[in-house]
């Protein structure tokens, strides 16, 4: 998890391939997502605050 505000969390994910030979890692893939908690009725509900690079 990259940051969190009010009831939504945001997460990083970056991919990348490594060439097994020589180890060289070249990236081919990144998104960003973005999660909304919920509760059993569906309404939105408060996350843990979180900053870059301060996340459990």
């Amino acid at each position: 998890m990259s940051r969190a505000f009010g009831s939504s969390m945001e997460v990083w994910s970056d991919v990348s391939v490594e060439d097994q030979q020589t180890g060289e890692k070249i990236p081919c893939n990144s998104a960003i997502y973005t999660f909304v908690a919920v509760d059993h009725e569906g309404r939105p509900v408060q996350v843990p605050r979180c900053g870059a690079g301060q996340c459990d």
